[in-house]
């Protein structure tokens, strides 16, 4: 099932490459702009449907996956901001951005539905969004303070001094910039598409953890 989903997923995306191939004999330019473009938004359909159903059917590995990926690159973009971009560190961030941020937090969102329900209302809304952030939040952010320097070789001394100095940053930064989206997600957003939007956010969080940790 997993390989037909990712059959479907390449054939969508070839598909939109193809878009601007030559133009087809006897068929005017406006006919053929216009039909590229019903291609395109079917393409486009096609493949959000198919992204959406491996989501649903492969909800952890998709989860880490994309986290893991979303997680690196942003910390290479962020450590190249500062002049370098240190291969160890965001193979580092990487491999935490799938285990915590992507199958972490997956497991967790599941669990916070299993506990609150799936309700949109107001009440519900606002003790998921407290729970995952005097829960969930300060174990994530600890993992990341502590492993990024372990993992990249600067010892437990480092990693336990980029804890203590960092945490109250880090989750003054969590509270600004997840707190509000986790009020529009837990009402609008499905759980097995929260793990992406989550990951696409935390873009901007990594940035700020890695210059931290």
């Amino acid at each position: 099932m997993f390989k037909d989903g990712e059959r479907r997923l390449r054939a969508s995306v070839l598909t939109l490459l193809l878009l601007g191939a030559a133009p087809v004999e006897g068929i005017s330019l406006p006919m053929q702009t216009a039909r590229a473009g019903k291609m395109a938004v079917l393409s486009a359909r096609s493949l959000s449907t198919d992204y959406s159903k491996l989501c649903q059917a492969h909800f952890l590995p998709m989860a880490t996956f994309q986290s893991g990926l979303l997680r690196g690159g942003a910390d290479a973009f962020g450590q190249t901001l500062h002049g370098s971009a240190g291969v160890g560190h965001v193979l580092a961030m990487a491999a935490l951005g799938g285990f915590v941020s992507g199958c972490g937090n997956a497991m967790w969102l599941r669990k916070l539905e299993g506990v609150y329900g799936g309700g949109t209302t107001s009440d519900v809304v606002l003790r998921k969004t407290a729970t995952d952030y005097l829960c969930w939040a300060p174990l994530a952010n600890s993992v990341y303070l502590y492993g990024l320097p372990l993992l990249t070789g600067k010892g437990a001394v480092a990693a336990m001094a980029s804890l203590e100095g960092g945490f109250t940053s880090v989750m003054a930064l969590e509270m600004a910039i997840f707190m509000p989206y986790n009020l529009l997600a837990f009402e609008h957003v499905p759980v097995s598409m929260r793990p992406l939007t989550s990951a696409l956010l935390s873009a901007i969080f990594t940035i700020g953890v890695g210059m931290l940790a």
